[in-house]
């Protein structure tokens, strides 16, 4: 099975984007920050990653 990780801080999206690529048969692993995306992403293996990274903002 094909893994994928998903770095979210959304759970309602996080769960939405998981649930419709699990029904594709994709395994799902789910991270809600960059930092546990990362600890995720060392203790697995990976084909894919979705990550939305924050915006930051201009002053």
């Amino acid at each position: 099975m094909t893994n994928i990780l998903i770095v979210e801080d959304d759970r309602a999206i996080s769960h939405l984007i998981a649930g419709t690529l699990t029904r594709e048969g994709f395994r799902c692993i789910c991270a809600m920050d960059g930092e546990e995306g990362l600890t995720r992403f060392d203790e697995g293996s990976f084909v894919f990653t979705v990550y939305k990274g924050r915006e930051r903002r201009r002053s």
